[in-house]
């Protein structure tokens, strides 16, 4: 939250105004407590209330902040690329939930994410009530992901990324590999044959897409 860092948690956590992540949208309500505090004042109130109002974060964002053992940023990236928060909710609030979870994530990710949401599930349905939470977008996913090998072509890159595919380096997963040479023996070439990703040439990948 714009205008709310770790000092003015500390500061406001000392004048009893927060004790948990729900009170900070409580704030509104103590205007008068809020401002007593040395160095507070009326502006400063007015400037936290309307970013707090507008807060807004991706189900990512959402899922890495609450704290879960384990699941940072960079993991809840994956997870969010694979499960929507309503199906995790779900899912944790069944009791074979955790079996659910680890047919996509590894036994470890799934009974820490299993725990985290079960413990934060009040936390989780309030914050989605009081934020502007958006769902990942999972166009890239269900497209299909492309590698380019022997050019570089920005503008075609941004056109096939337009369209929903994800572009980058050639990875196990990659799905096409658009080559300058088809018939090279460049690494990307070679590793694509040994994987059997499909090869087209620059003209055969303008002229499909």
């Amino acid at each position: 939250i714009a205008g709310i860092g770790e000092s003015m948690i500390e500061t406001l956590f000392s004048a009893g105004l927060l004790r948990s992540i729900q009170d900070i949208f409580k704030l509104k309500k103590k205007k008068d407590e809020f401002c007593d505090i040395d160095g507070f004042g009326p502006k400063r109130f007015k400037h936290i209330c309307k970013q707090i109002d507008k807060l807004s974060c991706t189900e990512d964002q959402l899922l890495a902040a609450i704290g879960i053992k384990g699941i940072g940023p960079k993991t809840s990236k994956k997870i969010s690329s694979i499960y929507y928060i309503d199906e995790l909710m779900e899912m944790c609030d069944s009791p074979h939930g955790k079996e659910a979870l680890s047919k996509k994530l590894t036994p470890k990710l799934s009974e820490s994410l299993y725990k985290g949401v079960k413990d934060n599930y009040d936390l989780i349905k309030f914050l989605m009530s009081k934020v502007d939470v958006k769902k990942p977008n999972r166009k890239s996913e269900t497209l299909g992901k492309i590698a380019f090998t022997g050019f570089r072509n920005a503008e075609f890159q941004a056109y096939l990324e337009k369209l929903g595919f994800e572009v980058g380096d050639m990875r196990k997963s990659t799905n096409l590999l658009i080559a300058e040479d088809p018939n090279g023996k460049s690494t990307k070439l070679t590793k694509a044959r040994e994987l059997n990703i499909p090869i087209i040439s620059v003209p055969e990948a303008y002229e499909k897409f």
